[in-house]
């Protein structure tokens, strides 16, 4: 069962994939998810497109989830 299709989107709402436990903490930093493309002779960055995310954290064995900022309204 796929939690996006059920409208759980938040970590106060999902399990965790690793454990089943249902409690994170936000871990408080902000990242940036950068797209990259990559040929036959390089690997380039594409910044432009970067989507800003915030990790949370499950209380019980540590597995990191990753959310848009934009979509929990926190930036």
């Amino acid at each position: 069962m796929n939690d996006h299709e059920n409208g759980r989107t938040h970590p106060s709402h999902i399990r965790c994939p690793q454990c089943g436990n249902l409690r994170f903490s936000e871990t408080g930093q902000l990242f940036a998810l950068i797209p990259m493309s990559k040929s036959d002779t390089a690997t380039q960055l594409h910044p432009n497109g970067s989507i800003p995310v915030l990790s949370y954290q499950c209380n019980q064995c540590g597995h990191i989830l990753l959310y848009s900022a934009k979509s929990l309204k926190r930036i």
